[in-house]
């Protein structure tokens, strides 16, 4: 049996699939083809493009045993070997899409049914007018016949960079670096193996350059071959083969010497992900050797909301013959208090032995300002979380939070609304003189109305009048107060009536009615995720304008009073609460493989030649 025919004899007819998050360009010939998507995603798992003797193609691991040999008598004269400098650490670039960019123009202009508009990176939430979208993706939008614009949000693009040093690298060689930036499918889940992989070929600088008779060797081989120098057979791995056909096969190899393609150990591995909510103890599995850990401190609490105004100061009256107060201004409401802030995030890369235990800390939320009844009280700070000697206060908070790549969950996002403003209570006109002007509505994040209290009328006034006709007399008004203004959860309360009172001839009181008090505002909202931020608070109501009251001189002053009636504004509201923080952990762990006969590529067990089972 060939070696090449034993190792897919070895190979087993079970499929694996591999999860790719991240971003590949529209494949654009010239400028970009399918063939650079492909290297892209064979770069990402590890894995290399082959093809069976029948031409069929296969993704898989490149064998780590050896093929084959290349002895003396295969090599033509003029072989030689090279040497690149040494190589002495790689950077890989990590990369992650999350929702939340800015709103960008895609296009503008005309269009011709089945148009194809391609962006250079990539969108979300794209939205047509003046033609419709037929199909699309983040890279493209296809589009029917018209004239219009497309929009489309951009994704936030996150990098971190994930070091490794190469095997016997020396201190000379510290700035020799290489490092990958662009390979966009290079995510969380995979960072760290893509890294080592390089790694393991960066440590590999010599290689070797011959004409060979071609056997059945190809790309990717590992051989014993013949090295031109040593004057002995080392172990290297085929790296191209340029063939010219004749009488026999000759091809022109480079081998690099040393390399060994990277295996997953003698068992298959997928991907953990785990959230840890509780403090405790976190015990490494088996078989764990890295852990990448994201340590997300909890949400801080959102300021209160401002109470609302008070109406202004009572204005006296003195005209013609009227004396006392003039009607009241409704006053404005308070603004909203600022959202929490979301937790601090730290990520980092830490090696593991099995069975190995840390302790987990998960911060508390904070808690958002209390009920306010002059400015602003600030919510709490969000508390730490800790993975062993792994803080979140040892990071910062992102307003684009961190994004789960696997569950999709987004953590850590500042709260989501601020305080809503309180509405102005309802009162005298400041335009037109003596008309009551209406408070203003609000309407909520949850598209909820709330109304002011009712503007007071000329109708509502209460009349007093002491003496009879012919005789000197005089009288007294009271109005009713104005409505206050509403705040998010209530309406604004109702003004009351006013009233007048009077005895003889020489006395009258008038007492205005009561200005209508400032909503209180409900709790603002919770954060509902972990490490995120609460919401502010929300404003209160403003004041309603306080009613008329005036007492009216026809011959001399009497013996009078006037009297201003008031109500309050709105409180400030509370806010809400920032939400406890969370640890991630990410990590790959052996499965155990399942024995069985070999299974040949078209799915018949693989025999000898006596029809026995090869078994494993």
């Amino acid at each position: 049996m060939h070696d090449a025919d034993r190792q897919r004899a070895g190979q087993r007819a079970e499929k694996q699939s591999t999860k790719l998050y991240g971003w590949l360009p529209y494949a654009d010939p010239p400028k970009r083809s399918a063939r650079d998507n492909l290297l892209q995603v064979l770069f990402a798992i590890g894995a290399s493009l082959r093809t069976d003797l029948d031409g069929v193609l296969r993704i898989e691991n490149l064998w780590d045993g050896l093929s084959g040999s290349i002895g003396k008598q295969k090599i033509y004269t003029g072989a030689s070997a090279s040497y690149k400098s040494p190589v002495s650490s790689v950077s890989v670039t990590e990369h992650q899409y999350a929702e939340g960019g800015e709103e960008a123009k895609l296009f503008e202009g005309a269009t011709q049914a089945g148009d194809i508009i391609t962006f250079s990176e990539p969108m979300y939430a794209l939205t047509a007018s003046g033609f419709s979208i037929l199909e699309s993706n983040a890279n493209y939008a296809k589009v029917s016949a018209g004239n219009g614009v497309l929009t489309g949000r951009k994704y936030l693009h996150n990098t971190r960079q994930v070091t490794r040093s190469v095997d016997g690298a020396r201190s000379d060689d510290a700035n020799n670096v290489r490092t990958v930036t662009d390979a966009t499918l290079v995510s969380l889940v995979n960072s760290v193996a893509v890294a080592q992989q390089l790694a393991n070929y960066y440590r590999c600088s010599e290689t070797i350059a011959a004409d060979i008779v071609l056997d059945r060797q190809a790309p990717g081989d590992v051989v014993s071959v013949y090295h031109p120098y040593e004057k002995k057979a080392v172990s290297a791995c085929i790296q191209s083969l340029d063939i010219n056909v004749s009488g026999t096969l000759k091809a022109q190899m480079k081998a690099l010497v040393g390399f060994v393609p990277m295996q997953i150990e003698n068992a298959e591995y997928f991907d953990y992900q785990e959230t840890l909510t509780e403090d405790g103890t976190w015990i490494c599995p088996p078989g764990v050797a890295t852990v990448t850990v994201v340590c997300i401190g909890a949400g801080g609490g959102g300021s209160s909301g401002y109470p609302g105004n008070a109406s202004e100061e009572p204005q006296e009256l003195k005209e013609d013959v009227y004396i006392g107060w003039n009607i009241g201004f409704g006053a404005e409401g308070g603004q909203g208090g600022e959202p929490g802030s979301g937790g601090k995030i730290v990520q980092a890369t830490i090696m593991v032995t099995p069975l190995e235990r840390f302790q987990v800390h998960i911060g508390v939320g904070g808690v958002g300002g209390d009920v306010s009844t002059e400015g602003s009280n600030p919510g709490e700070t969000g508390g730490e979380t800790s993975f062993g000697t792994l803080s979140s206060a040892q990071g910062q908070a992102s307003d684009a939070g961190y994004t789960d790549i696997i569950t999709g969950i987004t953590y850590a996002l500042p709260g989501q609304h601020a305080g809503i403003a309180g509405g102005k209570g309802a009162g005298r006109s400041r335009s037109v003189s003596y008309e009551y002007a209406p408070g203003t509505a609000l309407t909520d994040y949850d598209g909820v109305v709330w109304e002011p209290g009712a503007p007071a009328t000329f109708d509502d006034l209460v009349l007093l009048d002491v003496g009879a006709a012919g005789i000197s007399h005089y009288a007294a008004q009271a109005g009713k107060g104005s409505g206050g203004g509403p705040a998010v959860g209530a309406n604004g309360g109702e003004g009351e009536m006013g009233d007048v009172s009077g005895r003889t001839y020489s006395e009258a009181y008038a007492f205005g009615g009561r200005s209508g008090n400032g909503a209180d505002p409900i709790k603002a909202k919770d954060a509902a995720t972990r490490g995120c931020g609460g919401d502010g608070g929300h404003g209160g109501g403003g004041e309603g304008g306080y009613g008329l009251a005036v007492v009216t001189e026809m011959a001399q002053r009497p013996k009078s009073q006037c009297i201003v009636r008031r109500g309050r504004p709105g409180y400030g509201g509370k806010a809400g609460n920032g939400a406890d923080g969370v640890v991630l952990l990410y990590y790959s762990a052996p499965k155990p493989r399942r024995f069985g006969a070999f299974i040949t590529q078209d799915g018949k067990f693989y025999l000898d030649g006596l029809g026995r089972f090869f078994v494993g």
